[in-house]
């Protein structure tokens, strides 16, 4: 899979990734990875591998369990990106019956995963306490008004969804005291200063596969390829994602 299907060897021989092979003289693909990884004069950025062979098997799981069809020029500019200190962070404001009514995407630079999942996390509170202070806002929106008589946002119940367990625990745990890890100590204070002011939002888990419209969106505004108007008029793919998530599960007041 990881070398001899047609959709990885286009990867592979993409002129930015420029890792060739004879696929003939491979027998096994650890003796392939060994040789690759040794070969000093022919690999010049060794995690650059890593990444790509990560994104093959994400892109081969997108297929099996969501029908995914591999594109092999997204998956090589996923790699790029991911192997450079360069993000995105991305989110949906839904209502309670899955309907779009606002959203964010931002381009940022974090020194790990870890890093620009927490940064999202924050830039997601602020979206929330932004909508909570303009009232106006919730009495255009007749679907979130039905449970709120005063009209006013900073009383609706929000959920705050991310695929990152970890983070969620952190965040909702009752002993504000409990430690975060130094790189993102700063971040993790900064969201937990947001949620005080936030009486009616909580941090909700959902896998990865369950968060598939945010997920999507982030990748889209990391290579580029989310148009600027795409709240108001959003791509055939998002459309797509909404529609099985109001399909498929129940709304709060949800940002993801």
């Amino acid at each position: 899979m990881f070398l001899l299907c047609e959709w990885t060897q286009q990867i592979w021989r993409d002129p930015k990734i420029n890792i060739n092979f004879n696929a003939q003289e491979v027998t096994r693909f650890d003796k392939w990875l060994f040789e690759t990884l040794t070969a000093r004069e022919a690999l010049q950025d060794r995690s650059l591998l890593a990444v790509v062979l990560w994104q093959i098997w994400k892109a081969r799981n997108a297929w099996v369990f969501r029908a995914c069809i591999p594109t092999p020029r997204i998956i090589v500019e996923e790699a790029l990106t991911t192997n450079r200190s360069e993000a995105s962070t991305a989110g949906l404001v839904r209502d309670h019956n899955g309907v779009l009514i606002d959203g964010l995407s931002e381009l940022i630079r974090a020194e790990s995963p870890l890093a620009a999942e927490t940064l999202a996390l924050k830039f997601g509170l602020q979206k929330i306490l932004d909508l909570s202070l303009k009232p106006q806002q919730a009495k255009s929106l007749p679907e979130m008004s039905l449970s709120d008589k005063s009209g006013h946002s900073s009383d609706l119940q929000w959920e705050l969804i991310s695929d990152n367990l970890s983070l969620v625990n952190l965040l909702s745990a009752q002993d504000q005291s409990s430690s975060a890890p130094w790189p993102i100590f700063g971040l993790i204070v900064d969201c937990r200063t947001l949620l005080a002011q936030l009486k009616n939002t909580s941090i909700v888990y959902s896998p990865r596969e369950g968060n598939a419209c945010a997920d999507w969106l982030a990748k889209s505004a990391r290579l580029g390829l989310l148009p600027p108007n795409w709240l108001s008029n959003p791509p055939s793919t998002l459309r797509d994602f909404l529609c099985l998530d109001v399909l498929s599960g129940c709304f709060a007041n949800v940002i993801s």
